[in-house]
Formats: C-alpha cells, sequence, structure tokens
C-alpha cells in the first residue's frame, strides 16, 4: 500500500496500490499497480522478467521519470553477485551482467526512482538465471534438434518446455494459439548445445486451451501441442 486517504462516510478518495500474486511458491503470475487519484508523478520502468545464461555478458535498460520534469535518481536493491547497477544521471541506467554471474535462480530485483522531494516509485523485476551448458559429456554429433514438449502437461499454474539443440545456431521457441497468434517467442540459441528447460510463466496468464509450441531454426520446424487448464 502506497497511499490511501478516505473522505466524508469513510468512502476512499485516493488509493495506490503495488501487488503481485504468487501461485505455489512460484515467482509472480501477474503484478500490477492500481492507482485512483494517486498524488504520484515519478515513474520507473524495468522489463517485468528477464531471462538470462550464467557467464554471459548482458546488459538490461531501465527508465525512470518525473512527469513535472523534475531530476531523478535510480538505484537497485537485490542485484546477484556477478553483476553492475549504473545510473547515467539521465533517467536512464544499466543493469549489467557479467561473466563472473555463475549462480543459476530467480532473483526479484527492486528498481527505485526518485527526485529528491519525497516523491519515490518502485517497481520489481524477476531476473531468472539459467546454467549455461558449460561442458558436455556427449560429442555434439550424438547431440539431435528435438523438442520434448511442455512438463507437465496438460497444467495450470506452473510449466516448462523441454528441448535439445545440437549447436548455438539462431534458434526461436514460439507458442502459438489454435488461431494462429504467437502468444511469445524467444531466441534461445545462444543456450547452446545441450538439454534445455525454459519455464514458461506466460502460462498463468493466457486463456485455457489447446496451444503449439513451435522450436524453428534455419530449415528445421519441430511443433508439439500443450494444454492450458484453469
Amino acid at each position: 500500500m502506497r497511499q490511501v486517504e478516505f473522505g466524508g462516510a469513510g468512502q476512499v478518495t485516493k488509493l495506490w496500490v503495488v501487488y503481485e500474486h504468487h501461485c505455489e511458491g512460484n515467482p509472480p503470475a501477474i503484478r500490477g499497480e492500481v492507482r485512483i487519484n494517486a498524488d504520484t508523478s515519478v515513474y520507473v520502468l524495468p522489463p517485468a522478467d528477464a531471462y538470462v545464461l550464467t557467464q554471459t555478458d548482458t546488459t538490461i535498460s531501465v527508465t525512470g521519470t518525473d512527469t513535472r520534469g523534475n531530476p531523478v535518481t535510480l538505484t537497485a536493491t537485490g542485484i546477484p553477485l556477478g553483476s553492475l547497477f549504473t545510473d547515467h544521471g539521465d533517467g536512464s541506467a544499466a543493469l549489467r551482467l557479467t561473466p563472473t554471474l555463475a549462480t543459476p535462480g530467480d532473483y526479484p530485483i527492486a528498481f527505485i526512482c526518485d527526485n529528491g522531494l519525497g516523491n519515490q516509485a518502485t517497481a520489481t523485476m524477476y531476473l531468472h538465471v539459467r546454467q549455461r551448458a558449460a561442458s558436455i559429456n556427449v560429442s555434439r554429433q550424438s547431440l539431435r534438434f528435438s523438442l520434448q514438449g511442455a512438463v507437465p502437461n496438460p497444467s495450470t499454474t506452473a510449466m516448462a518446455i523441454a528441448f535439445t539443440l545440437a549447436d548455438d545456431s539462431p534458434t526461436r521457441l514460439e507458442l502459438v494459439d489454435l488461431a494462429g497468434r504467437v502468444v511469445f517467442d524467444r531466441e534461445v540459441g545462444p543456450m547452446g548445445p545441450g538439454s534445455h528447460h525454459i519455464p514458461l510463466a506466460e502460462i498463468r496468464s493466457i486463456r485455457a486451451g489447446f496451444y503449439w509450441i513451435t522450436l524453428r531454426r534455419a530449415g528445421s520446424k519441430l511443433s508439439s501441442s500443450m494444454i492450458v487448464l484453469r
């Protein structure tokens, strides 16, 4: 609860609430804010989720603003070891994940935008760090480009996509509904050769139904079905 004010007869006249909805201890399925006549001009806009591999060099951009034109500062809390946060002083900042980031996990990172006049905004991004296949005990010749599909399937709140890459060629993973609309797509080629699992956080916000999972690379396309229950 950021702000609440009451008028006559106990009626709410101003409200500012930040909420998260969790399912069975997993990262939030839904995040957002409700603002009704709230006294705020400060906003911070990080991505809701970011997926990266261990031991890679990646930069995530964050912006903040005061709609009244006041300068703002940006800070971050909860960043994992092996990452650096830099406020550029112009309403933009960067979270750099360096090759020393070697511990997989899900990290909630809070970004704060402050105008120095008592107005502040906070937003949380979930950083999902997955293990890079640094060494593989089987030869690359024995690896086969394949899509094992969704596990568990069907599911209601938690699902992951299992697949195998033979090399690090450009490859995209897509989720498509029966009308042919792409619900989400993600570049997975840089994950490198080996077997991989990608948590499908989007399942918590899509409608129940039948979907196709598609794995694409040059000249090849693999598909598998999945069912979302509610």
